[in-house]
């Protein structure tokens, strides 16, 4: 269907069907009156912008391209206690970022590699009440 049809007919129906491409958004050719219109009609809701690039939902966040990133790796990861951590701000979005991409293989291991700092984190965080009842006091 579209395959045969040139570009400017492909604009046309992919404004039809009252959509836009964030790469069509950017690149499309079009003049300063055409630029208007489609932004006009983005603004009444009469079309939608449907897989933005990276920079457009910078802006519209008004974020930089880097938070982006990293927060798309956030929830690629699927993680829903990662994404908690980083809406309550217990992480940076970077922090987890770094966790999303290089899951720890499990708790011993990260305990002993972590420094002292972050072994004071993590009293701080989760609180001593917490970690002495659950890791110290079944051992008693």
């Amino acid at each position: 269907m579209l395959d045969s049809c040139s570009y400017k007919d492909a604009r046309a129906f992919a404004q039809d069907l009252g959509t836009i491409t964030g790469f069509n958004l950017i690149y499309g050719k079009r003049n300063a009156a055409e630029r208007a219109i489609v932004a006009a009609r983005l603004h009444r809701g009469d079309l939608r912008l449907i897989d933005p690039r990276i920079t457009q939902s910078a802006a519209l966040g008004g974020v930089s391209r880097s938070l982006v990133h990293f927060a798309t790796a956030v929830l690629e990861s699927n993680d829903p206690d990662l994404l908690r951590a980083v809406e309550t701000g217990r992480l940076s979005l970077p922090e987890a970022a770094v966790m999303a991409k290089h899951p720890p293989k499990n708790l011993v291991e990260t305990f002993i590699a972590s420094t002292a700092a972050e072994r004071l984190e993590l009293g701080r965080v989760a609180g001593v009440d917490l970690v002495f009842d659950s890791v110290i006091v079944p051992l008693l």
